[in-house]
């Protein structure tokens, strides 16, 4: 079992024992709830997502791992984590710098130095903006090797307009699927779901991401930048999902298939979205001190998952976990 902090929050309710400057936030929310606004943007991609919300899949077992970091500089207790998942000095490294905009012109050895400087066996950068290079079989073959991908940050848009239902997708998938880990902060960490937080606030932008994290969406630069709202409002939306606000300098590890660790300098909350007569809860995940250098087992992301689907009266059967220690 796990602890969390638990909040429920009604349309008349403020959000108790959140940081300083969210109750006017969570008051908005509960203002908006009450007249019906309109809760997210609705575009071609929104509109696949709403029509086939009664499809969205249960979170099941993954086989790899994902180091989802909330933006804002991560301090070295992440980067120990992916690197160890990764395989330490076994490593191949797969880096993906298009969400920024500079990755057109980036220099690749300054780029790539703070990844040498943790001495992986080999590390690569893989970047396009051409859907016909992401179905390219030579320009892939990093990803053959790779027992680890990493997504940097900029905008997260950036990512799916060019990877998103390419032959890179399906191998992003493939180092996942073979025990590999999959990584990435700020941008990185909004194309972690399939049905992804795009842009603006608070009303979001919902688009169609990568999908490696199951029956969630994820929000980043958190608490910083003040995005509670435009995730409940996106959990308001998709009721079924579970919603991941990561903090920044903070990551979400999801790891033995279903695990969830917190780790870095601030928290994760969750959301789960208002679904029948059940309101809007809150749940708040808080790094546990690491002992004997093992990681702390949290939370469950099976169990979230379950949960929201419960709320909204959807059954799930037991999963069977297809994860190995590594």
């Amino acid at each position: 079992m796990y602890k969390l902090t638990v909040f429920i929050l009604s349309a008349s309710l403020l959000l108790a024992g959140c940081n300083k400057g969210s109750n006017s936030a969570y008051k908005s929310l509960a203002g908006s709830l009450k007249h019906d606004t309109k809760l997210i943007e609705i575009n071609e991609q929104t509109k696949i997502l709403l029509n086939n919300i009664n499809k969205l899949k249960p979170a099941e077992p993954i086989t790899g791992s994902l180091v989802i970091g909330g933006g804002g500089g991560m301090p070295d207790i992440v980067w120990q984590r992916f690197m160890q998942l990764a395989g330490g000095e076994n490593a191949h490294i797969v880096v993906i710098p298009t969400a920024s905009s500079k990755a057109d012109t980036l220099d690749p050895n300054s780029y790539l130095e703070k990844w040498h400087n943790r001495n992986p066996a080999s590390v690569t950068i893989l970047h396009t903006r051409s859907k016909e290079k992401a179905n390219d079989t030579n320009f892939l073959k990093p990803l053959d090797k790779a027992t680890a991908i990493w997504f940097g940050g900029g905008g997260q848009s950036k990512i799916t307009d060019a990877y998103v239902g390419t032959l890179a997708e399906e191998k992003f998938h493939q180092v996942l699927n073979r025990g590999g880990v999959i990584g990435g902060s700020s941008a990185g960490a909004a194309i972690m779901t399939k049905t992804m937080i795009a842009r603006k606030k608070p009303i979001p932008q919902i688009s169609i991401g990568l999908g490696f994290l199951p029956g969630a969406i994820v929000d980043q630069h958190f608490i910083k930048r003040k995005r509670q709202v435009r995730l409940v409002n996106a959990v308001t939306a998709f009721p079924q999902l579970v919603g991941f606000g990561i903090d920044e300098k903070t990551a979400l590890v999801v790891y033995d298939g279903s695990k969830i660790d917190v780790i870095g300098d601030s928290y994760v909350t969750v959301i789960f979205g208002p679904c029948g007569n059940y309101p809007i809860q809150i749940e708040k995940l808080q790094p546990l001190r690491q002992t004997d250098n093992k990681p702390n087992y949290i939370a469950d992301l099976i169990e979230l998952s379950r949960l929201a689907r419960k709320r909204c009266q959807i059954t799930t059967q037991n999963p069977t976990s297809t994860s190995q220690n590594r």
